[in-house]
C-alpha cells in the first residue's frame, strides 16, 4: 500500500459500493417496464408503453445533462459534501416510485434520481483522483468497473423478482443508499479537496490541455455509444437468426461477462501499456469482435458459438474502454479542475448511451441490425488508427 496513503481498503470498498449502487438507476426498474405501462394505461395515460420506457431512461438523460454541473460543484463545495447530499437525494428520489401515481410525478422523481447519480459518480471519481495514484488508481478503476458490471446483472435479476409482486417493489432497492450515507463520514475523513478549496486564481493558473481533453471526451462518447450497440441491437439480430428466447439473455450475459473480466484485468494491462497504447489495442480487438458478429449473424443458428465468442471479445474490449478514458483524464487534468472535467466525461458517457440507438439507426434503415455492428466495427478501426498515428503511440 505504498501509494495508497489517503484511502484505506475499507474506504476503497465503500467507494466501489457507491459506484455499484449508481448502476441501479435504470437497471433496478427495467424489468418492471411492461407492468409499469399497464399502470399508466389504467390511470388514463396515452402512449403508456413509450412513457414507461422514458421513465426507465430518464435518469441516464439527467446524468448526461447535469454531470458537468455536479463536477463543478465538486470543485466548489467539496467532494464529500456533494457525495453526502447525492446519497440522500438518491434514496429520497429513488423511492418516489413507491407512492407517486402520475407520469409527470414519476418522471420528476426519476430525473432527480439521475441528478443524484451524477453527483455520486463525479464525487467518487474525484475522490479517487485526489487520493490514489499510479497502479493503485488503475487497479481501483478496474475493480470499480468489474463490480459495476456485476451489480448491473444482480440488480436486473432482483428487479425482475420484485416486479412479479408489484411494479412498485423494485423502487425499494434505492433505500440501500441510506446505510452508505451513514457510513460516509466514517469512511472518508475530510481533506482539502473534500472541503472545496478551488479559487479563481487556481483555475486560471491550471489550464486544461484542450487537444488531449477533447480526444478523451470524444472517445468516451463514442465508446459508450458503440458499447450500447450490443445491448440495443443484438436481440433483434438473434431473433432474425432463429436464436431468440433465452438465448438472448445468454448472449447479453456473455457480453456483460467480458466487460466484468476486463475490469478485473485492467490494472494488469495498464502496468504494461499506457492509456493511449491501451486504446489502440482495445479498439482493434473490439472491431474484430463486432465485425465477426456482423458477418456471422447472417448464417443462421449454426453460428451461435462464433457469435458468443465474438461478444465475449467485444465485451472485454468495451469493458476496458471506460476505465481507460477515466485514467487518461486523470493524467491530463490539473487538480483544481478535476471535478469539472470528470463531470464532463461522465456527461459524454451518458450522452453516448442515450444517443446510441439514434446514431446507428441510419445504418439499420438501409440494411439490418447487423449493419449497426458493421458500422461500429468500422468506427472502432478508425479510432484505432487515430490513436496509432495522430497521437503517436510508443511501440
Amino acid at each position: 500500500m505504498s501509494e495508497l496513503t489517503r484511502l484505506t481498503p475499507a474506504a476503497a470498498g465503500f467507494l466501489i459500493a457507491v459506484s455499484t449502487l449508481s448502476v441501479m438507476m435504470s437497471t433496478a426498474v427495467a424489468p418492471a417496464a411492461a407492468v409499469m405501462a399497464e399502470h399508466l394505461t389504467a390511470i388514463g395515460e396515452d402512449d403508456a408503453r413509450l412513457k414507461a420506457k422514458l421513465l426507465i431512461v430518464a435518469p441516464a438523460a439527467s446524468v448526461a445533462l447535469l454531470a458537468a454541473a455536479c463536477g463543478w460543484l465538486n470543485d466548489r463545495l467539496g467532494r464529500r459534501s456533494v457525495l453526502l447530499g447525492s446519497l440522500l437525494v438518491f434514496a429520497l428520489a429513488g423511492t418516489t416510485g413507491l407512492y407517486l401515481q402520475t407520469f409527470v410525478g414519476l418522471l420528476l422523481g426519476r430525473f432527480a434520481l439521475g441528478m443524484a447519480g451524477a453527483g455520486m459518480k463525479t464525487s467518487v471519481l474525484a475522490i479517487v483522483a485526489d487520493r490514489l495514484t499510479g497502479h493503485e488508481q488503475t487497479r481501483f478503476l478496474g475493480l470499480q468497473s468489474a463490480f459495476m458490471g456485476l451489480g448491473a446483472i444482480c440488480f436486473i435479476v432482483l428487479g425482475g423478482v420484485l416486479q412479479a409482486s408489484s411494479w412498485r417493489w423494485p423502487f425499494v432497492m434505492y433505500v440501500a443508499a441510506l446505510p452508505l450515507l451513514a457510513l460516509a463520514p466514517l469512511m472518508l475523513p475530510a481533506t482539502a479537496a473534500d472541503r472545496g478549496s478551488v479559487s479563481k486564481v487556481a483555475v486560471l493558473t491550471h489550464p486544461i490541455p484542450p487537444r488531449r481533453t477533447a480526444a478523451v471526451l470524444v472517445t468516451g462518447f463514442l465508446s459508450m455509444a458503440i458499447f450500447y450497440v450490443a445491448l440495443t441491437q443484438l436481440p433483434f439480430i438473434l431473433v432474425s437468426s432463429g436464436l431468440g428466447g433465452p438465448l438472448i439473455g445468454v448472449a447479453l450475459g456473455v457480453f456483460s461477462l467480458g466487460a466484468v473480466l476486463a475490469g478485473l484485468c485492467f490494472g494488469i494491462i495498464r502496468r504494461r501499456y499506457d492509456a493511449r497504447q491501451t486504446f489502440a489495442r482495445l479498439f482493434l480487438l473490439w472491431a474484430i469482435g463486432y465485425g465477426a458478429v456482423a458477418i456471422s449473424s447472417h448464417a443462421g443458428p449454426a453460428t451461435l458459438p462464433i457469435i458468443l465468442v465474438s461478444l465475449l471479445t467485444a465485451g472485454f474490449a468495451g469493458g476496458l474502454a471506460l476505465p481507460n478514458c477515466i485514467s487518461e483524464l486523470y493524467q491530463i487534468t490539473p487538480a483544481p479542475r478535476r471535478g469539472l472535467m470528470i463531470g464532463a466525461l461522465t456527461s459524454s458517457f451518458f450522452m453516448g448511451e442515450c444517443l446510441s440507438p439514434l446514431l446507428f439507426q441510419p445504418a439499420i434503415h438501409f440494411g439490418h441490425e447487423s449493419a449497426a455492428f458493421a458500422v461500429a466495427s468500422l468506427l472502432l478501426l478508425i479510432l484505432c488508427l487515430l490513436y496509432v498515428t495522430h497521437l503517436k503511440l510508443r511501440p
